[in-house]
């Protein structure tokens, strides 16, 4: 999106911004179904990470439940500030 008060590409961090593709919250319907689909194929003999709209403790569980042997975070942490993966942590 665009910042209508700035008119600069969303999200900015510290100054900086950048025309963003498809991500956060809005992308995780569809990475939670690839995750499960992946790991299904897989069948364990490989390590899948869950990533795409990982906002809280309750999001990262879903990737696990899917098959998700790890999980990434990118967005979240840049809005919400590094803090916020200590919240994650200790809600699984």
């Amino acid at each position: 999106g665009v910042d209508l008060d700035t008119l600069r590409p969303l999200p900015t961090i510290q100054g900086f911004s950048t025309p963003g593709g498809y991500s956060a919250q809005a992308v995780r319907p569809i990475a939670l179904r690839h995750v499960m689909e992946i790991s299904r194929s897989l069948k364990g003999q490989a390590t899948v990470s869950g990533m795409g709209g990982v906002d809280c403790a309750a999001d990262a569980i879903q990737f696990m439940l899917l098959g998700a042997n790890t999980v990434q975070l990118c967005t979240a942490p840049m809005l919400q500030g590094f803090g916020m993966i200590h919240e994650l942590v200790d809600g699984l």
